[in-house]
């Protein structure tokens, strides 16, 4: 069968996406997608300066609601919108690396980039204190047919930033299954209805199809559940540039990966929706988290980047 012939259903779009990606396949009859980022070098380390500049572009996006996007009217205005939604992502008394932001942006951003998502509720909007850690989907995006004006299909997603990739996947399979449990994905429902703010087109569709009088079979039948699986990389960490030997060990590396994450999310019944992981080999993953608190710090007083 040709690859024109293979029905997707979620059609993924590179053109405008500045990181640069190895393995890719959309969602088709296997309900299985993948997708690997990697970022590249500069000067011989890993090129926190690119993560970072992509990481910060959607900072205000993943912590402002669109209403208050859209009042905005001049750059000035967004980056002093942006420097208050970045004090609420971060605890300068918590231990960074036990919060879950960065992950959630980055899936964020992913999903935002490469499938047009349309984000419905940030998941800051549920804390009432910057420490505060709120379980649940780590992201509620739609994709929105303007044409036909309803929703196509709900992300409901989950991002693990990890050190080791095996652990991370292990970690994510426990929040999917927890999450799709029937008493808990409706709580969880709940609280995304309780958090809309805007009453575009887009999230009148997203509250009727949300609503509690619809069954959570109609729900899951336009479920696309987006996996992040954030991971200290060996093949990043024994290079300091791009090559071709590279390319061909992150591909292996990336392969093992997908096919653990694959036995994993294939060995469970409850798991029969769309799931797409994402790869995000990192060189080291305390060091990116550094990076991250630094740029947020930096919002306070210095707009040094890395």
């Amino acid at each position: 069968m040709s690859e024109l012939a293979v029905k997707v259903r979620y059609l993924a779009n590179f053109d405008t996406f500045e990181l640069a990606h190895r393995a890719h396949k959309d969602i088709d009859g296997s309900r299985r997608g993948h997708t690997a980022v990697h970022i590249g070098y500069e000067s011989g380390d890993w090129n926190y300066r690119e993560f970072l500049l992509w990481l910060q572009k959607h900072i205000p996006e993943y912590s402002l609601t669109p209403s208050e996007l859209e009042s905005l009217s001049d750059p000035t205005k967004l980056f002093a919108l942006a420097t208050n939604a970045s004090r609420l992502l971060h605890d300068r008394d918590k231990n960074i690396s036990k919060k879950g932001e960065i992950g959630e942006i980055i899936l964020h951003g992913l999903i935002r980039d490469i499938y047009s998502t349309t984000p419905l509720v940030s998941k800051i909007y549920y804390k009432s204190h910057p420490s505060d850690n709120v379980k649940g989907f780590d992201c509620v995006h739609v994709i929105f047919d303007e044409a036909t004006q309803t929703i196509d299909s709900i992300w409901l997603g989950e991002a693990k930033f990890y050190t080791d990739p095996t652990r991370a996947i292990g970690k994510a399979f426990e929040s999917v299954i927890g999450f799709l449990e029937a008493k808990k994905m409706q709580k969880e429902l709940l609280t995304i209805r309780n958090h809309f703010d805007d009453k575009n087109v887009a999230t009148k569709s997203a509250e009727a199809l949300l609503s509690e009088y619809t069954s959570l079979d109609e729900i899951k039948a336009k479920l696309c559940v987006p996996v992040l699986i954030a991971y200290e990389s060996g093949a990043t960490k024994a290079h300091t540039k791009i090559s071709d030997n590279f390319l061909e060990e992150l591909d292996n590396e990336i392969e093992a990966n997908l096919k653990t994450f694959l036995e994993k999310f294939n060995s469970n019944e409850t798991l029969e929706v769309d799931i797409h992981v994402f790869f995000l080999p990192l060189r080291n993953k305390e060091e990116a988290l550094r990076v991250y608190k630094e740029h947020v710090d930096g919002f306070q007083g210095s707009r040094r980047i890395y």
